[in-house]
């Protein structure tokens, strides 16, 4: 019997929130969609609706949603982008749809990854990204959205037990576990949604305990950067900049020597789509010639296709490598291989030499 599932709009943040199930000790297991929702104490799946139009979106999460209600599945998290990129309301008319009746508890601050929400307003570090989050969704949704102050409120709220979207304020994570203590408490849990840090915040006031003592190791590895995003370019540059062997797209010499090698895309960049089926095909070409222990990807579409290309259904999440950055494993032509992912926008310019660093037990 699944007892958490999690709905996720991208394969990173996906990820991200399995591995936080999964270092906190329950059997979990990701899933790419298309595809039957697998056996386990925590399934997570990718569910690829970041791009795709709002009545897609609504439908692909109705569905899957409609299906972990007749099987009686305990808990729904839909993941939620921390910068509300997608169509965010269409996902939560496709959950209601499919528990009309019920509330659904939405705290979308990070505030370890630097998303407050005050006001109703969210801030991404420091700097105002909406004017009120429930003015957005009033806009996309059919159910009403609940601007609620903090935890106290949120209680006297669910003890009414009215359906709608509760859009919940918190600027630290000491609001955000609040928040989650009184779901809780309420006996309001079944469905809620947000980025990962709410999960992960729900997680512990639950009594889960994350153990991320678990060594993770690798001496090789492959990065690859799909992303046009500024965060990840300065990235890859700094990289070079270390000394790390860089690689256009554009490279025909994928099976070069050497430990560790990144192959990343540029700010002019193709077609998402085709950039993304080009990295697959890059990726499963530099796999094929050589082996390395770890795979690291930037970007949850390329993260997608070059799954997808190696012929990857499950991923077995394991924990956090570094904070927001999680490890999982998979298995390609019968071995086992280390995947790190990253989203595309998150991180330090440092991020690859810290990726490399802790896969090396360095610190």
């Amino acid at each position: 019997m699944i007892e958490t599932l999690v709905l996720a709009d991208d394969l990173t943040g996906c990820l991200e929130c399995g591995s936080f199930l999964a270092s906190a000790g329950a059997h979990t297991i990701a899933t790419l969609w298309p595809g039957p929702l697998p056996e386990g104490q925590a399934v997570i799946v990718d569910m690829e609706t970041r791009h795709v139009k709002p009545e897609v979106a609504a439908q692909r999460v109705f569905a899957i949603a409609n299906t972990a209600r007749n099987s009686r599945v305990r808990r729904v998290y839909l993941k939620i982008d921390s910068t509300l990129r997608g169509p965010i309301g269409a996902h939560l008319n496709g959950l209601l749809a499919a528990w009309p009746a019920k509330p659904v508890i939405y705290a979308p601050a990070y505030p370890r990854m630097g998303r407050i929400v005050r006001a109703g307003c969210l801030f991404v570090n420091g700097k105002p990204l909406t004017h009120s989050v429930p003015e957005v969704l009033r806009a996309q949704c059919s159910a009403e959205a609940i601007s609620v102050a903090g935890a106290e409120e949120l209680r006297s709220l669910l003890r009414n037990r009215l359906a709608g979207i509760y859009v919940c304020d918190a600027e630290t994570q000491a609001d955000l576990s609040e928040i989650s203590r009184v779901v809780l408490e309420e006996n309001a849990s079944e469905l809620c949604a947000g980025p990962g840090g709410f999960l992960a915040e729900l997680i512990q006031a639950s009594g889960g305990r994350f153990d991320n003592g678990k060594q993770l190791r690798a001496s090789t590895g492959l990065i690859v950067n799909g992303s046009v995003n500024p965060v990840s370019l300065e990235q890859t540059a700094a990289a070079e900049r270390s000394g790390f062997r860089v690689l256009p797209l554009s490279s025909n010499d994928v099976a070069a020597e050497g430990d560790w090698m990144v192959l990343t895309t540029s700010s002019e960049a193709m077609p998402p789509e085709t950039a993304a089926a080009h990295i697959a095909d890059l990726v499963n070409s530099a796999l094929r010639s050589r082996w390395f222990d770890s795979l690291t990807i930037f970007g949850g579409d390329t993260a997608y296709h070059v799954l997808r290309a190696l012929g990857i259904e499950t991923i077995q999440p394991l924990r956090e490598l570094l904070p927001g950055i999680p490890a999982s494993r998979i298995q390609v032509d019968g071995r086992d291989l280390l995947l790190i992912t990253k989203a595309g926008g998150f991180g330090e310019p440092g991020a690859i030499a810290q990726i490399r660093n802790a896969l090396l037990g360095r610190g």
